[in-house]
């Protein structure tokens, strides 16, 4: 007999015995019946132009706080996917992420007298969610095309078309584009060259409240 057999516990058991028999067909019985796990849905996460979207999830026993929440979660996207890339998602409610809000800013302009703090603060201060970092750096690309639309109407039209005769190229607008997107930030150029207000004007009324 080998040393397997002689570690096996069922080892001189009678299964034909009707006691023994009869819990073994009750087990399998009440294992069959027993209610299966519900299969995790695989969450998807857009990165829209139609406004950021985050998704939201719920804080750890409502009481999670940025100063020890890391934005990292091991999270990546799926490669081949539309709604998302292959980067990590990071937490909206992360320790860091006021600082990757700000490295993000540096790479983009203002017009004079403006600043990030309100959309800084309207982004880390939200609903906790998750997002990648396109989805951060789309949020910046959009407060500053708002701002820079505010200055154009306020009358500094000339550096402001200038911005916004560069916006369609933007990587964050061309390389997640999906349709249509880049070719509305054409017309707004060249609203904007042209001194027509009225799509301008339409822009920051449906996109920067």
């Amino acid at each position: 007999m080998s040393a397997l057999e002689r570690m096996d516990p069922a080892r001189g058991l009678d299964t034909a015995e009707p006691r023994l028999a009869a819990a073994l067909d009750g087990l399998g019985a009440a294992i069959a019946a027993s209610p299966r796990p519900a299969a995790r849905a695989r969450r998807r996460f857009r990165i829209g132009f139609a406004g950021i979207v985050v998704a939201a999830v719920l804080a750890t026993a409502g009481t999670a706080t940025a100063a020890w929440l890391s934005i990292h979660t091991g999270l990546f996207g799926d490669p081949g996917m539309t709604e998302n890339d292959t980067s990590e998602f990071l937490r909206t409610n992360g320790g860091e992420m006021p600082a990757l809000f700000d490295s993000i800013a540096r790479q983009y302009t203002l017009p004079p007298g403006g600043s990030w703090e309100a959309a800084k603060q309207r982004f880390v201060g939200g609903e906790p969610g998750l997002i990648q970092r396109a989805g951060v750096e789309q949020a910046v690309a959009y407060e500053s095309i708002c701002q820079w639309t505010g200055a154009w109407l306020d009358g500094q039209r000339r550096s402001a078309t200038r911005v916004l005769t560069r916006v369609p190229g933007w990587p964050v607008i061309a390389d997640h584009d999906g349709g249509g997107v880049a070719e509305s930030f054409q017309r707004l150029a060249a609203a904007a060259r042209t001194g027509d207000a009225g799509p301008v004007r339409q822009y920051r009324r449906a996109n920067c409240a």
